[in-house]
């Protein structure tokens, strides 16, 4: 018994170590094989990724830019979040670029932001005539301006926001973005949901029809104790500004105002041809505005047309270190 036995268990052992070998003969190429391909596949894939979306600026090729496109390329393959879109990442580069560039004049404006200040530096927009107000408690409330396409639809003071043409206003990231959904094309309307003011209880839809809103670049009055001294605080240099400041003028005058006080201060300036517009209002004929020269280029001047309206007016301007731009071309001039 233990004679058999054994011998059954030794021809077990053969038998089991003779099919081992057969397979490792069968399994020895498929194996090989097998290698062959995760090694090509590895190197296949990483020629891939190196050369998915390289990242280039103007005319320069990736290359140029090595280690921006190595930390893009470990966001791409390791990274623990999907990456960003490729416009998020791009704005996001462009605010460091410009921010390493040093010139704290010199900034990159997004489409939502650019589109809210094209409008204000217009002068008008079309809209529902309506400000935005984000208060402590998180809720978006319109103030309607006095006869305005809001108000006489009855869009009340601190409404509460809900949602623009059905999309909830939680969708939108700021102000800025809310202003530009609500906004749109004269003659076009805008549903407009809210929870009416005071108690915030009934909800209420209004579709409103989108009108030419004016934006004003200044603000005119006069001075409480000294009624003759006419104050002027100019926002912006807009496309308006100039008939904006005309027109206050010659109401402040009629008022019994003599003299004034044109207030720049944290004005950054606007249209470069608004604001040679503006100091032709206070200047004589053939004075200099501005003297421009670009990198390689020759010299141009700017100088008066005409003598302006108010060339003989008793005027002070009053600047700080935040006017810059046409508001300080104005100011100089």
């Amino acid at each position: 018994m233990q004679m058999k036995w054994l011998g059954y268990r030794r021809n077990s052992n053969n038998i089991f170590s003779n099919q081992k070998m057969k397979q490792n003969k069968f399994f020895l190429p498929v194996f090989l094989f097998l290698q062959f391909l995760i090694i090509f596949g590895a190197f296949g894939l990483g020629y891939v990724f190196a050369n998915r979306n390289p990242l280039s600026i103007g005319n320069s090729s990736a290359v140029d830019l090595p280690i921006l496109n190595e930390t893009y390329q470990i966001l791409q393959q390791s990274g623990l979040y999907e990456v960003a879109p490729d416009m998020k990442l791009e704005y996001g580069m462009i605010r460091g670029m410009v921010q390493a560039y040093g010139d704290p004049y010199t900034a990159h404006i997004e489409p939502v932001q650019n589109e809210l200040q094209s409008d204000q530096l217009a002068g008008s927009y079309g809209g529902i005539g309506a400000m935005i107000e984000q208060r402590d408690d998180g809720f978006f409330y319109l103030i309607p301006y006095p006869d305005s396409p809001a108000s006489k639809e009855g869009i009340a003071e601190h409404d509460r926001l809900l949602t623009i043409d059905g999309v909830s206003i939680t969708n939108f990231s700021d102000v800025s973005a809310i202003a530009t959904a609500i906004r749109g094309e004269v003659g076009t309307r805008v549903s407009i949901s809210v929870l009416k003011s005071p108690d915030y209880v009934d909800e209420t839809t209004y579709r409103i029809k989108r009108e030419e809103v004016p934006l004003p670049s200044l603000l005119a009055y006069q001075d409480d104790q000294h009624p003759e001294i006419g104050i002027i605080t100019l926002h912006i240099i807009a496309d308006s500004s100039a008939e904006e400041i005309e027109k206050a003028i010659t109401e402040l005058q009629e008022k019994g105002a003599d003299r004034f006080v044109i207030d720049l201060r944290n004005n950054g300036g606007g249209l470069l041809d608004a604001g040679i517009e503006l100091a032709e209002l206070f200047l004589t004929k053939n004075q200099i505005i501005i003297a421009q020269q670009a990198k390689g280029e020759e010299e141009k001047i700017t100088k008066t047309t005409r003598n302006g309206a108010f060339n003989d007016l008793p005027i002070i301007l009053v600047v700080n270190e935040n006017t810059a731009s046409a508001a300080e071309i104005f100011a100089g001039a």
